[in-house]
């Protein structure tokens, strides 16, 4: 039990390192270096590296070697495609099985996401719910997996929808609010259109954010 608690501990104290960029795209990941700056042994240094390493947040180099994952242009988009699909899908099942609890629950959660999105919140619990309550206990378990990936590129993601927003007063996309409202009405296609246009324009504004235009 206290093995596994280190464990937790080393994956959670790695991976904020990378989400944060203490330890940069690149930049190699060394045992006995994490696990003298986490007080702890390298055993659990090495799992949580391991665990890591099978999100994609960490690669392998070599057989002794490991450094974090650089993302390319190709990668975000792989990623987004990725993610709009399952979430397109997720969307399309919930509207299908949906309960008034749930229905409550996700419009407290839109209302709160909406009002704020310029500010940059983050919107993983919404989109985390609608995975979770879609019947499809795989799509689930795939969509945490891209949202662990897609988490490294948020801060770029919400300066990319700032940007649209001044530099295009027209700029929409697909309020979460709107999406539940479709989820709400069963509208299954519906519901699965809005997701997957959410996270399109997500995509393409970053897109162009990265490129500069």
């Amino acid at each position: 039990m206290a093995t596994r608690r280190l464990d937790r501990k080393a994956y959670s104290a790695i991976r904020t390192m990378v989400l944060s960029g203490e330890l940069g795209a690149g930049q190699s990941v060394a045992e006995r270096k994490l696990a003298q700056k986490l007080g702890m042994s390298r055993t659990p240094v090495r799992a949580a590296i391991a665990e890591l390493e099978r999100e994609g947040l960490i690669r392998n180099v070599s057989p002794r070697s490991r450094a974090v994952s650089e993302i390319s242009l190709q990668d975000v988009v792989e990623i987004y495609d990725l993610r709009e699909m399952l979430h397109g899908m997720a969307a399309r099942l919930l509207a299908r099985r949906v309960t008034e609890s749930q229905i409550k629950e996700l419009m407290k959660l839109a209302e709160k996401v909406d009002v704020l999105i310029s500010f940059g919140p983050d919107e993983s619990e919404f989109h985390r719910y609608i995975t979770s309550k879609c019947g499809n206990a795989r799509l689930a378990q795939f969509a945490a997996s891209v949202e662990v990936q897609l988490s490294r590129l948020r801060f770029h993601e919400m300066q990319a929808r700032k940007t649209m927003s001044m530099d295009n007063p027209k700029f929409h996309e697909p309020t979460h609010k709107e999406i539940v409202e479709a989820i709400a009405n069963g509208d299954s296609d519906r519901a699965e259109e809005l997701a997957r246009a959410h996270t399109r324009e997500a995509k393409d504004s970053l897109l162009r954010y990265i490129l500069g235009g």
